[in-house]
């Protein structure tokens, strides 16, 4: 076999192995224990609901922001 042929049947074999990969279906139980794989983040629903907010803080010692946090509106150009 000439060394070109041999690439080949080395690249189609990938493909078909990567198209193989790409069709599994997802695994949805944990296999050490087949029980269902917990999600990462869950979400939660509230009802909407007014409340005062103070306009100040009153702290001691150090505060430090732990994440960014943008709020504001976005209406009429307002950002």
């Amino acid at each position: 076999m000439s060394r070109s042929r041999i690439l080949f049947i080395a690249i189609v074999c990938l493909v078909i192995l990567a198209i193989a990969y790409a069709l599994k279906p997802g695994k949805t139980q944990n296999a050490a224990t087949g029980q269902d794989a917990k999600p990462a983040l869950t979400v939660t629903t509230v009802q909407p609901e007014t409340k005062t907010w103070s306009d100040q803080i009153i702290a001691t010692g150090t505060v430090q922001a732990w994440q960014e946090s943008i709020i504001g509106p976005e209406i009429g150009g307002c950002v």
